[in-house]
């Protein structure tokens, strides 16, 4: 099993002036489409001695997102070659590659075809843009009593089964998402760490919280409502903003900042409680977070074909579908995604629908499955986790508490 490398010590508040000048094109018209933007991937010709620079006061060699002059100079000798209007660029350095977000003007067509003839050039791809699976369904909820109750989310997986000591302690999950509250009551005792890929607005968002509380909420502090894995700790990536219309949005730009940083980070589990369209970027670097042996945890987006989606549906992946949506003998992961209450901004909590919370239940779950047992590996843990799925009445659902047993073979049910 992979053992989480401290990077605490590594990424500091000066990260944030590294990425600030790339906010413009991320919430500038956030909402409209960018049919005319590219992304142009290029090699990263800088030496390795280069690469370990730091670039400025609380940087980190490790962490070296500003755009170094040499790289600025090749992007600006690219959009003068073929008319290109450079609107931003960053590298990732877990790819090595520096990636150039362009305007083409003159034939899209014929432009694109010839940067992907260049040698300076890997490939060229639009700028995708991705939104999150789960919309508020409720009044908020005060805040100031336990709703435990209310959670029949965690009956429907048969949590309260399981016996005492199992919490996730120890496992690192890392969210990729919009903002986390990072002082909520049910959250703040499980946040190892926040940065900010986007930059702009509030990082305190509906999306991003209510995963959050689903996740790791406190069990024994006598507010609000219970996580699944309240002793894990979690790396909350905000990577995506909650637009106008109320919908999460992220791009091809912010999230692979956000995964760039999970791959250096590996930890035991990532969410991704998103969909948007196939992303030749995003696909590499989940490729490489999957060679570092973190279970990848995905929302099922059923209304895009699998050959067009991100993340790809690949070995390594579990994906998880809304258990109240499925029907009687279908195979895979279920688990609930139907009026779940959770955490909320404004130290509040609220109902939300959708994948998104279906995923952040199952990302759960596998934290105390690696707790019980930290040799399970993806392979093991999909195939425990569909093993043990239960009808409901009312749709199906994974057995939080057969998934740990099968684990671990020592954990009993009670």
């Amino acid at each position: 099993m992979i053992s989480f490398r401290s990077i605490a010590a590594l990424i500091v508040v000066g990260l944030l002036v590294g990425v600030a000048d790339m906010r413009a094109v991320i919430a500038d018209e956030a909402d409209e489409s960018r049919a005319d933007e590219w992304i142009v991937v290029m090699t990263d010709t800088r030496s390795s001695r280069r690469k370990g620079w730091s670039s400025g006061v609380g940087y980190s060699g490790s962490y070296n997102y500003a755009n170094d002059p040499k790289l600025k100079r090749l992007a600006t000798k690219l959009a003068s070659d073929y008319k290109l209007e450079v609107r931003n660029q960053w590298p990732v350095r877990a790819l090595n590659v520096h990636c150039v977000v362009v305007k083409i003007s003159d034939d899209v067509q014929a432009t694109v075809a010839a940067l992907e003839e260049d040698k300076r050039v890997e490939w060229v791809q639009p700028l995708h843009e991705f939104e999150g699976l789960a919309v508020a369904t409720g009044e908020a909820a005060p805040a100031a009593e336990p709703y435990r109750h209310l959670q029949s989310s965690l009956d429907i997986m048969n949590i309260t089964a399981l016996d005492d000591g199992l919490s996730g302690a120890g496992i690192h999950i890392a969210v990729v998402d919009s903002g986390v509250e990072q002082d909520h009551p049910d959250i703040q005792h499980a946040l190892a760490e926040h940065h900010d890929f986007v930059g702009t607005g509030s990082s305190s968002e509906r999306h991003g919280t209510g995963i959050a509380g689903v996740l790791v909420a406190h069990n024994r502090n006598g507010v609000g409502i219970s996580g699944v894995a309240p002793g894990a700790q979690l790396h909350a990536y905000r990577a995506c903003w909650e637009s106008d219309d109320g919908k999460t949005r992220c791009n091809s730009l912010t999230l692979s900042l956000a995964l760039d940083q999970v791959v250096d980070a590996a930890p035991h589990i990532v969410n991704l409680s998103l969909t948007g369209p196939r992303d030749r970027l995003l696909d590499r670097l989940v490729d490489r977070i999957l060679e570092n042996g973190s279970i990848v945890v995905v929302a099922h987006d059923g209304t895009t074909p699998a050959n067009n989606r991100f993340p790809s549906p690949r070995p390594g992946i579990v994906t998880v579908r809304d258990g109240s949506k499925t029907t009687n003998n279908e195979r895979g992961v279920f688990a609930p995604g139907d009026a779940v209450l959770t955490a909320q901004p404004g130290h509040s909590y609220d109902y939300m629908t959708g994948t998104s919370l279906s995923a952040a239940h199952v990302s759960g779950v596998v934290a105390l499955m690696l707790e019980a047992n930290p040799e399970v590996d993806v392979v093991e843990a999909s195939t425990m986790l569909a093993d043990s799925i239960r009808s409901n009445g009312e749709g199906a659902s994974i057995d939080a508490c057969a998934a740990v047993s099968s684990a671990t073979g020592r954990v009993r049910c009670r």
